[in-house]
């Protein structure tokens, strides 16, 4: 009996330890090894439903105008403890140890003096001090500009994922944030014909990883009313990991790729300026203006044209040396590069800014304005104006009536987004994005 005993206590023993054995080591059976950073979260190609298009709400993902965002009693109120989506937070935040105040009129100073930048002269316009610096330092009591009385409204906070960098399979990019104010009067009202400012922040990604959490933390806004707390608390997390001064060694890191603005209130034409802070300095410095050559001599005159040409058949790319320092955009005068066919000269025109906002897009030289009914001072009314070209439009090309082109921007953006969705979250490597900065 003790025999038997013995032998059935060595049977369950090695029942025992097959049974381990085959849940640790025996294929099939193991615990899968931790995923790599680069597949993390991502599921089986074909375990996920595909999404269309059309499942992605733009006004809560893409172009958000809503009043209930833009005029959120909290979060665009500068004197409130929380104002992420004020002109006041963004520039305290890249502003690093200069005062705010003063790092604000650093830059609206620019305007006062001839900036030869690039290419060319952006001329001074004076009226910045007349029309903005003086009504506002009048307003902040005299001295230094109070932030708290900034004269810049919000219009739109835009998700341009599909400005991302996925080159040779490397993430180095998963697109750009925006912020888009209008400039106010002092009384409350749109300055002028209008003075327009864009925030544009890199939403930083190195990895496949990283890209699917920046488009899961977009796409999930769905989920909530636009008019909840919750959506808008959501937004705010999104937008303040792109626009706030990073904590760490260097506590002046921060992602801003650059700051535009387009305006007319200052003098004609409708002029569109680039600003950047330059490493090591904490100073909104006026740069040339990307993908645009400088207008006077490469558009207006018989040389200019020839050149622009030559390089637009020979290189691929604009060289720095040709840009301008300012894009002025006058009323209807489109690029026209020497030597080159109706498709060629469109696709460098689309991509300046000058082109962009005006000859090859039908547009009044803005893509995001103030509605044209409004209740400011007190309230917009109404969501931002936006162009035919981002909700759809047909447009006869410039200089050549025989040809008509559609564009429908936030349609393609839409499109763009869902396939970068269906991407990540099934682990593929997306494409790369649009080169275009509009």
């Amino acid at each position: 009996m003790i025999r038997v005993k013995v032998h059935l206590t060595a049977s369950l023993m090695l029942v025992l330890v097959l049974f381990v054995f085959s849940f640790s080591v025996l294929p099939g059976l193991a615990k899968p090894p931790k995923k790599p950073l680069t597949e993390m979260d991502a599921a089986p190609v074909g375990s996920l439903n595909e999404v269309g298009f059309n499942d992605v709400d733009i006004e809560r993902v893409l172009m958000i105008t809503d009043l209930k965002v833009v005029e959120h009693p909290v979060y665009t109120n500068p004197k409130s403890p929380t104002p992420y989506w004020t002109f006041k937070h963004l520039m305290t935040q890249m502003s690093g140890k200069v005062p705010p105040s003063k790092f604000v009129e650093n830059w609206l100073n620019q305007w006062l003096e001839d900036q030869t930048v690039g290419h060319g002269v952006a001329i001074a316009r004076s009226a910045m001090n007349d029309l903005i610096i003086d009504p506002w330092r009048e307003a902040s009591g005299g001295g230094k500009l109070d932030l708290n009385k900034a004269p810049f409204k919000l219009l739109a906070i835009v998700n341009r994922m599909d400005l991302r960098s996925v080159n040779d399979n490397q993430v180095r990019s998963a697109g750009e944030g925006r912020l888009v104010f209008g400039t106010l009067d002092a009384e409350g009202k749109p300055l002028g014909r209008g003075f327009y400012i864009i925030f544009e922040y890199n939403l930083p990604a190195s990895n496949l990883h990283e890209l699917n959490q920046w488009v899961r933390k977009w796409q999930r806004l769905q989920a909530h009313p636009i008019e909840s707390r919750r959506y808008s608390d959501e937004l705010s997390k999104i937008t303040r990991s792109f626009t706030d001064r990073q904590t760490g060694l260097d506590n002046h890191s921060f992602h801003l790729n650059q700051v535009r603005t387009n305006e007319v209130a200052l003098g004609r034409p409708w002029e569109l300026r680039e600003f950047k802070i330059n490493p090591g300095q904490t100073k909104l410095t006026q740069v040339p203006v990307a993908g645009t050559p400088d207008f006077e001599f490469f558009n207006e005159t018989k040389q200019g044209r020839q050149t622009l040409g030559a390089i637009l058949q020979l290189v691929d790319g604009l060289p720095d040396s040709i840009l301008g320092s300012s894009a002025p955009t006058p009323f209807g005068v489109p690029w026209k590069p020497a030597n080159v066919t109706s498709d060629q000269r469109h696709q460098f025109a689309l991509f300046t800014c000058s082109g962009c906002h005006h000859t090859e897009t039908d547009a009044l030289f803005t893509h995001i304005a103030f509605p044209e009914e409004n209740n400011l001072p007190d309230s917009l009314g109404n969501q931002a104006a936006l162009s035919g070209f981002l909700t759809g439009i047909k447009v006869q090309d410039p200089l050549d009536d025989t040809i008509t082109r559609k564009f429908n921007d936030l349609e393609r953006r839409q499109i763009d987004f869902a396939e970068l969705l269906n991407d990540t979250q099934k682990g593929r490597m997306p494409s790369d994005g649009e080169k275009r900065k509009h």
